[in-house]
């Protein structure tokens, strides 16, 4: 199991994904302390794409 990690603050969030997911157009609003921001969760080949 591979963690989602915030784009901008780098923030390991309580999601996590297998090696074989691939996904797109999943938004996602980080859970970090000050930063709260929204983005694209996009997976392919099980990496995320940032």
């Amino acid at each position: 199991m591979i963690r989602v990690e915030c784009p901008l603050c780098k923030y390991k969030m309580p999601l996590f994904f297998e090696e074989t997911a691939e996904c797109s157009g999943v938004m996602v609003s980080c859970k970090g302390r000050n930063c709260h921001a929204r983005f694209e969760l996009r997976i392919k080949n099980g990496k995320q794409i940032k």
